[in-house]
Formats: structure tokens, sequence, C-alpha cells
């Protein structure tokens, strides 16, 4: 019989095959036809990328450079446009990286996303942060848990809008909390890092709130 759960996947599966056959799919970066990223644009992505220090973080891990411009359209287009049919892309993404840097997480981890602002998640459908926090875990750290752990309190100026480092971390400062108990090692995701003020304040709190290593974790460093 039937379940449910299997109906709504089939359902789900057909809905896909819909779209696909009514908007075929293209590479976001050549535009090449029948697959939403091609070959050749997927292993153009290299990771030689130096990871910056970020206030109150002990180690950065850093996948590509925003300047990428295929990288920065795969993350773009998945941010701004609710693009999740990426996110099988994403996942082949930290799969190659992990084997091509070696990349380990020793121990017990708790993977926390840095916080969107609720009116951005209420104008794109989703969270994408936590998202992509779960793609962490599915494919790097299967054993750890992902928590929703922080909040913003306060509406902030958009970070991108500030160019000085100092007016980033003091546009962000005091505007994150803790809302559940922190304990142990915690991976900080997100999207893009550019000076480190969202992630570095994320740190901030946690750490004060008892963590006990903390390592954070971006798709790209921007400029």
């Amino acid at each position: 019989m039937e379940t449910l759960g299997s109906s709504s996947t089939w359902l789900s599966a057909l809905a896909s095959n819909t779209l696909d056959s009514l908007f075929p799919p293209a590479c976001i970066g050549c535009g090449t036809s029948g697959f939403w990223c091609c070959d050749d644009c997927f292993q153009s992505i290299d990771f030689d990328v130096e990871a910056p220090k970020i206030d109150h973080v002990d180690r950065t891990w850093i996948i590509g450079s925003y300047a990428h411009p295929f990288l920065r359209k795969l993350l773009t287009s998945y941010k701004y446009r609710s693009a999740t049919c990426l996110e099988p892309i994403l996942r082949r993404l930290l799969v190659r990286w992990e084997h091509s840097t070696g990349a380990r997480f020793d121990g017990e981890w708790t993977i926390v996303a840095t916080p969107t602002d609720e009116k951005h998640v209420l104008e794109r459908g989703f969270d994408h942060t936590e998202r992509l926090a779960e793609i962490v875990r599915e494919c790097l750290l299967p054993a750890a848990k992902v928590e929703r752990m922080l909040r913003r309190n306060r509406k902030t100026e958009a970070n991108a809008n500030l160019h000085d480092p100092d007016m980033r971390k003091g546009n962000l400062r005091g505007s994150i909390e803790v809302i559940k108990p922190v304990r142990g090692n915690i991976l900080l995701v997100d999207d893009v890092v550019t000076s480190g003020a969202t992630m570095g304040e994320c740190a901030k709190v946690i750490r004060h709130a008892g963590a006990d290593r903390i390592e954070g974790m971006a798709f790209a460093l921007g400029g």
C-alpha cells in the first residue's frame, strides 16, 4: 500500500519533471541546455582561497572565491531567487572540496547557521543559511546536529552597504543573541564571508555562552 510519504515523493518528482519539460534547465554559468550546471563550469571552481582570521573563531573554512563568476552566480541564484534546484550542485561542491582539501572535523559538533533577518526570509520564502547548514551536515558531518541557536534581536544596516570593517562590526554589535544552551564544538555556517563581522559577532556570543571550540565555514570569500 502506498504511504503518504511515498505519495508526496512521487508527486514532487512528477511536478519536477513537468517543470523541466516546460522550462528545460540550462547551465547557470554558460547556458548549456540540459543541466543547471555543466561539468566545465563545475570543475572551473578552484579551492585556492586563503581563509581569513575572524575574531572569536578558532578556524575558518572557505570553499571558494566570490570573485569566481560561476560560484557567485550559483550562490546569488540560490539566495535571491530561492533556487533550491541548485542544492544538488552545492552538495557535489562540498564533497569535491572535502576530497580535494582533506578537511576533517574531529569530535562531536553542532552546526549553527548565521541568522538571517526575518524580513529577508519572508521575502525569499526560505532561510538559505539554515538550508546550507543542513547541506553541510549531510555532506560533511552526518553525525552532527543542526540547531537554530541564534537570532537577530534588532534590525541592522546591510553590511554590504558598509565598506569600513569597523563600521560593520559596530553595526552588528549586540544585534545577535543566543536562544538555546551552548556546549561543545560549534560550526558556524554562512554563504559568503567578506569582513567576517557577522560570523565574528555570532562566535562572540556563542563563546560567551560556553562553547568549547568554534569553527566557521563559508561557501565563498568576498572581496
